[in-house]
């Protein structure tokens, strides 16, 4: 899988948490291994966890929109 894609497949899970999706609905099935540990870390029962995981991935996203290369 290309690096384009696992960071596509990434923001989706990020953006699909920060709408309310929680546990399949974050859509792990079918995606990269990065996309599916983001979508587990996720769904971690403990909310620290969940905070960090979530923060990393929007800071990178809003890395990419400053640099405008998201993809």
């Amino acid at each position: 899988m290309d690096d384009a894609r696992q960071r596509f497949e990434t923001a989706m899970v990020a953006t699909f948490y920060l709408l309310g999706a929680r546990g399949e609905a974050l859509g792990a099935k079918g995606l990269g291994p990065e996309a599916q540990a983001l979508a587990r870390t996720m769904s971690s029962s403990d909310q620290k966890t969940r905070a960090l995981g979530l923060a990393k991935e929007v800071a990178r996203i809003g890395l990419a929109l400053d640099r405008g290369a998201l993809e």
